[in-house]
């Protein structure tokens, strides 16, 4: 019995060493992990270093002492070590993508880098700071890769993620659009950068790619004549009901009730007679033509004479307009405007718009009593573009009023628009067309009983304007489209009210 009782003593003390054995080793590795984790945050990366070997001393091919180490190589530094490290760790071990990606990007490993970025991004979906990241780096990746307009996307997905990346995301931007020559891209980004960051190496750099873009815009127009551009726009219509300025709020007897099929020529002109990183002055000078199958009387001739300045964040144009129908004098218009861009960027732009026309109208047999509607027109109005997908679809959104002052007392209104645009760029639909969407809505209180009511009612009218657009860009400098336009012009007074629907082929040439 006393010799059974040793036997069972010895066997309990031999199992009791063999558990302090294994939870030695445990906890070693555990306080090793913990301590390097700490020295990790207070970014003392050597140290940590030595720990988390000494983690993987007390537990062997742990696939998180690895991990460890290799993260605190990468955020040393040393990137080779850190890619070789992070290499042996098992692909399931998911967090080893992103480390992966750096540590491959800056081993100059692009492809493979945007192989382990493409892996860690659907991981990152709850880090908008880990998804900016993600989207920088891409973008780096593209730009060594010379994939200039998908590393120009990357950075435009990141910057709204990260304000710690957002500098960097717009001067990487516009080395992007640089690459590829689109000039106006390329200025927004940079000067973005030296508006968010003035005094930092990348605004200095942005600078310099600012006088290098204007001066490689300068040689580019003189090689090309491009101080001179020249649009040809040629389009057949269908109309369901012609009126007869489609952009005017027309007369009673402007209103045809018919349909026709139509021409429209355009043809316009421009000198840019002065142009700097971010001041242009350009004069232009447009004819605008239509020629109706049956309702001749209806056909407009359009001369536009403009001056434009731009001295960024603002515009200033100058428009004077004489149109005619049916060859006598109709309209002539002089037209001011003055816009600030308070944002400007790849990603959104918030505008605010002023406009101050004086119209004088004049009398014809077919509009005896068109001065009457001669006057002047205040009009303020904002809007605010913003980039809403990852593959650059755009959203803008308008408010305006308006304040007509005529000479007769039917033509004063107080008018309200909202509108809401959509674009979609041609690469989501491979490169075939562009899709937009347009939808008007517009209200016109007029101030003053309408002649044309016999209970003397104040007009009202409520306006719809539905335009949907296709674009196929043909080559540099030639496109076509394809259009849908649904107008609805709600009015109480019967003469105003009235519907059309219009189907437009049109083909442009830029030179």
């Amino acid at each position: 019995m006393q010799k059974e009782m040793m036997w069972a003593l010895l066997l309990c003390l031999m199992g009791w060493g063999t558990v302090l054995a294994q939870e030695i080793p445990s906890q070693q590795y555990d306080l090793a992990m913990a301590k390097g984790v700490h020295l990790l945050d207070e970014k003392q990366y050597e140290e940590a270093i030595a720990v988390f070997q000494e983690a993987l001393v007390a537990k062997p091919k742990d696939r998180q002492a690895i991990y460890s180490i290799g993260v605190a190589q990468r955020l040393s530094g040393q990137y080779e070590a850190a890619y070789t490290t992070l290499k042996q760790v098992d692909t399931s071990f998911e967090k080893v993508h992103f480390d992966l990606g750096v540590a491959a990007y800056h081993t100059k490993r692009y492809n493979e880098s945007v192989a382990e970025f493409s892996l860690a991004e659907p991981l990152s979906e709850e880090s908008p700071t880990r998804q900016a990241t993600i989207h920088y780096y891409l973008g780096l990746n593209d730009l060594q890769l010379k994939r200039f307009s998908e590393a120009a996307t990357q950075f435009v997905r990141a910057i709204p993620l990260s304000a710690e990346l957002a500098t960097g995301g717009y001067y990487h931007a516009g080395v992007a659009y640089y690459r590829q020559k689109i000039w106006d891209e390329a200025k927004d980004a940079f000067n973005e950068v030296i508006e968010m960051s003035p005094d930092s190496a990348m605004a200095q750099s942005a600078r310099a790619f600012l006088k290098e873009i204007e001066i490689a815009a300068t040689k580019e127009n003189v090689a090309k004549g491009k101080r001179w551009n020249f649009l040809t726009s040629f389009a057949i219509q269908s109309d369901s009901n012609v009126v007869l300025l489609p952009a005017d709020a027309p007369l009673p007897n402007g209103i045809a009730n018919q349909s026709d099929i139509r021409a429209v020529v355009v043809l316009q002109g421009g000198f840019t007679f002065f142009e700097r990183s971010r001041f242009t002055g350009v004069a232009q000078y447009q004819i605008y033509q239509s020629l109706h199958k049956e309702l001749n009387q209806f056909n407009v001739q359009s001369h536009d004479l403009g001056l434009i300045l731009k001295r960024q964040p603002f515009d200033f144009a100058y428009h004077f307009s004489d149109a005619r129908v049916d060859s006598n004098n109709y309209l002539q218009t002089n037209l001011l405007q003055v816009a600030i861009d308070l944002i400007k960027n790849p990603i959104r732009t918030t505008r605010f718009e002023y406009r101050f026309s004086d119209k004088q109208f004049v009398n014809s047999i077919a509009f005896p009593n068109n001065s009457d509607r001669t006057g002047t027109n205040n009009a303020l109005g904002a809007s605010f573009t913003q980039t809403v997908s990852d593959n650059g679809v755009k959203v803008n959104v308008g408010y305006t009023v308006d304040k007509e002052s005529a000479r007769a007392d039917d033509w004063d209104y107080l008018g309200h628009r909202a509108d809401l645009s959509v674009r979609a760029p041609s690469a989501i639909f491979r490169d075939f067309f562009e899709p937009s969407l347009k939808i008007e809505g517009t209200v016109r209180l007029y101030d003053n009983p309408s002649s044309s009511s016999s209970t003397q009612e104040k007009r009202k009218d409520q306006i719809q304007t539905y335009t949907l657009t296709f674009t196929h860009t043909f080559k540099k400098g030639l496109s076509g489209s394809l259009s849908y336009q649904h107008n609805q012009n709600g009015s109480n007074i019967n003469d105003f009210d009235y519907q059309r629907e219009t189907v437009s082929i049109n083909a442009i040439a830029t030179f």
